[in-house]
């Protein structure tokens, strides 16, 4: 596995947890029960799917940067992972409540909303994250690292600006939203770092 896959998860560990620590702080030890089963269930297989693929692309990766072909390759995995992401995301989507209350009772149907809620942002993590490993293969860690930096900061302010709301389903809608933006900003570095141009990710000419 990719050394920067292991950072990422690390990082993502560390946010998940640091959420968790926050809705038990400021609201109930249930709420964050419900949190964390919610992202075990998200995670954990998404993690699985993250490290295989990165894997795959490494190498791949690696031979097309000297070939100068990354940027090709590039779209073509981001577009790969685009497919399966939304189809598991759609799936998560509609039977996330058969799979909480079958398994493990009706009381844990809230996770299933805060899957629900927070299933956009997974999406999105499952674009993103396998092609993080262009930021190793480019030697630019440290772009990597100041966008961890930046992201761990404005995790913290959203969850901070949702306390005057005084609801753990907005504080989850917010971080859902600080994910889908600081996501996206990742992705758009991806792209800068290994030449993509956005013009050409929604043309036809990287398959020639």
């Amino acid at each position: 596995m990719p050394y920067l896959f292991n950072i990422t998860f690390l990082f993502k560990y560390i946010n998940t947890a640091n959420a968790s620590f926050f809705l038990s702080t400021f609201f109930t030890a249930s709420v964050a029960g419900q949190y964390s089963l919610s992202m075990r269930l998200l995670l954990l297989p998404s993690a699985l799917v993250i490290a295989e693929i990165s894997k795959v692309n490494h190498q791949k990766f690696v031979e097309d940067k000297y070939n100068k072909r990354l940027s090709n390759s590039m779209i073509k995995a981001f577009w790969l992972l685009f497919c399966i992401s939304i189809s598991g995301g759609i799936l998560i989507f509609i039977f996330a409540s058969f799979i909480f209350t079958s398994l493990f009772g009706s009381q844990w149907e809230t996770a299933a909303i805060y899957t629900k809620v927070l299933a956009p942002s997974l999406i999105l993590r499952m674009i993103v994250s396998p092609l993080s490993i262009v930021f190793g293969i480019m030697d630019r860690q440290e772009v990597a690292a100041g966008w961890q930096i930046a992201s761990n900061i404005t995790t913290i302010a959203f969850l901070g600006l949702s306390l005057q709301f005084n609801d753990p389903l907005i504080s989850l809608y917010l971080l859902c939203l600080n994910d889908l933006i600081m996501y996206t900003i990742y992705l758009l570095l991806i792209f800068r770092i290994s030449h993509v141009k956005l013009s050409k990710l929604f043309s036809l000419n990287f398959l020639s």
